[in-house]
């Protein structure tokens, strides 16, 4: 049986770089293309992975998918704040439209999905030259999308509103920061159902919530002869709640077969070359800073960015590590950003995603879930480690939000372990595990029970049943918090569930390596009331704090990201000045 191959690279035929991953059959031969156009923002952090199964199911039917990150978002180089965003993402379309015509597949099939099929709709060659046209969850309107975006952004913030101070040229969504102008201009978008079936009628598929059956592109696509499907539930797939589970809706398998039977029998066979390194921009003294693509063995998926040239010989390392299925971008792009700022001051960063996320080997069904703070969620995490060549490095620093801050624990003790001339730092963002010790896993509850009718009726309970679990464990923590002599907390953290930020953070320093805390507002109010400045304090341990007024727990928000950044570049020693022109916007193309 012939295997599926995902290859990541660089688009850099005419413009910026674009990251990109195309899915075919190990053996090259096809029998046409599609193109998978994302949603924006949050979503696409947490749908990044089911459409990448969706790649493979699609390269199971030998349909060749090219999937890609729009200018200026996730691992594409760019300045989300560009006040011509929204023209720079149609522009992205157009040229992974361009790039597939010119591996001979001059009528691409779209897969456009929520936001994507905004920006997929209005774009030209979409329009034109597709074969067929997948809609899956349709925003219909630009003007929606902002505001309920900007709604999201406002409900996960903490702290008082008086002293939450965006910048004024800047609108932020969830997971997105748009300059106001670009904000206008993605509101002002609609997708009108005329033109998108004039060219594709019976080839247009549009996956409508129940809501939407009569409305306007429905009714639109099925008088064309195209199918209308009413969807499922969509949140667990736009919107995981929890870190620890994400979803493959039950719509996908059917996508897929539509798709294929949109191509006929005969094959091509392609051998497409791939670009696995890009200068995703200059320093101000002209400088270019690389970005390389790294696969390993097994699959995991790194970037490595540095000058050009000082990837080996940079001294001080920042890595990265994402909260369980969180792409290796980071919360509103923070992560792909740092890079930049670490590597333009003579840094370098090594970003990842982990096992069974992101584009991080092939897709499974039990990807959806993952074993948080268990022996094998640190042992993969501590395989980049394995991967990259730190030998010259003088600092190194791990840094991760929430569960990955737990791993960037494991991960600065692990340096500290092999590199014993060089200073480690765990840069410690919002924790919510104070005990370094692995968790013993929770089994799951077997799905050849009876009850389970269906597997998604089995994800739904399994879900609810880790929350419980989740819940009644940091309700133990906060028993931890009315422990105050020395001795008593230092015992009582040997017991599973109590948990002590004194004890965390000495045994992290008495195994070599040093801590820097992060904390969003409540976070901060968190860590207070377990005693953390007064239990250090009885241990005599000074370790740097951060805290930010304004903030959230995963670290969307532009005060915990103004903060983090901050403590990376303080852990690393290097400084916090400028480093970008004034004209020149983070992740530019080369001058």
């Amino acid at each position: 049986m012939t295997g599926i191959v995902s290859t990541p690279a660089f688009l850099t035929d005419d413009g910026i770089p674009l990251f990109t991953v195309l899915t075919l059959p190990s053996d090259g031969s096809v029998r046409g293309a599609a193109l998978i156009c994302p949603p924006l923002g949050k979503e696409h952090n947490h749908t990044a992975r089911g459409f990448k199964r969706l790649a493979e199911k699609l390269a199971a039917e030998r349909i060749a998918t090219l999937r890609f990150n729009y200018a200026g978002t996730g691992e594409s180089s760019g300045s989300q704040t560009d006040p011509d965003a929204v023209d720079h993402w149609d522009t992205s379309i157009t040229r992974c439209m361009n790039y597939l015509n010119d591996l001979g597949f001059p009528s691409p099939a779209v897969v456009a999905h929520r936001s994507g099929a905004l920006l997929a709709t209005n774009n030209s060659r979409v329009r034109t030259t597709s074969r067929a046209l997948a809609l899956w969850d349709p925003v219909d309107r630009g003007r929606v999308f902002v505001r309920t975006q900007q709604m999201l952004y406002a409900a996960i913030s903490e702290g008082p509103e008086d002293v939450a101070v965006e910048p004024e040229h800047l609108t932020q969504l969830a997971g997105l920061s748009l300059h106001k102008q670009a904000a206008r201009t993605l509101s002002r978008l609609t997708i009108d159902p005329e033109s998108v079936v004039e060219v594709h009628n019976s080839n247009i598929l549009a996956l409508v919530r129940d809501d939407d059956l009569d409305g306007s592109l429905a009714t639109a696509v099925e008088n064309a002869g195209g199918t209308v499907k009413p969807i499922g539930d969509q949140a667990p797939f736009i919107d995981a709640i929890d870190p620890w589970f994400t979803d493959y809706p039950a719509e996908m398998p059917g996508v897929a077969r539509w798709l294929s039977a949109r191509f006929g029998t005969g094959t091509t066979t392609i051998s497409p070359v791939a670009t696995t390194s890009a200068v995703v921009g200059n320093t101000t003294d002209g400088r270019p800073v690389q970005t390389r693509l790294c696969t390993t063995d097994d699959g995991v998926i790194i970037w490595d960015t540095a000058i050009l040239g000082n990837h080996e010989s940079a001294d001080r390392v920042l890595v990265s590590h994402s909260i369980g299925h969180d792409i290796g971008s980071g919360p509103t792009r923070f992560y792909t950003e740092m890079a930049f700022d670490v590597a333009a001051r003579g840094g370098r960063m090594v970003r990842f995603d982990r096992r069974g996320v992101g584009e991080s080997g092939q897709t499974a069904p039990e990807d959806t879930f993952t074993g948080l703070f268990t022996t094998p969620y640190v042992r993969d995490g501590l395989q980049i480690l394995d991967e990259v060549d730190l030998s010259h490095a003088k600092v190194v620093a791990h840094v991760g939000v929430c569960a990955g801050s737990w791993m960037s624990a494991h991960a600065a003790i692990e340096t500290a372990s092999r590199l014993p001339g060089a200073r480690s730092v765990a840069v410690v963002v919002n924790p919510n595990r104070w005990d370094l010790r692995p968790a013993r896993p929770v089994p799951h509850l077997s799905r050849s029970t009876p009850a389970w009718h269906t597997p998604a009726w089995h994800a739904k309970v399994e879900h609810q049943r880790q929350r419980v679990i989740a819940r009644c464990a940091r309700d133990l923590i906060e028993v931890s918090a009315r422990v105050r002599p020395r001795l008593a907390r230092t015992a009582l953290s040997r017991v599973r569930g109590f948990q002590m930020p004194d004890v965390f953070i000495d045994t992290i320093r008495r195994r070599g390596a040093t801590v820097r805390l992060v904390f969003g507002p409540g976070d901060h109010d968190r860590f207070t009331r377990l005693d953390g400045y007064r239990s250090l304090a009885r241990r005599r341990i000074n370790v740097a704090v951060a805290s930010s007024q304004t903030g959230d727990h995963s670290g969307y928000h532009t005060g915990i990201r103004d903060a983090m950044r901050r403590s990376c570049l303080e852990a690393l020693g290097l400084t916090d000045a400028s480093v970008v022109e004034a004209d020149q916007p983070v992740h530019s193309p080369v001058r």
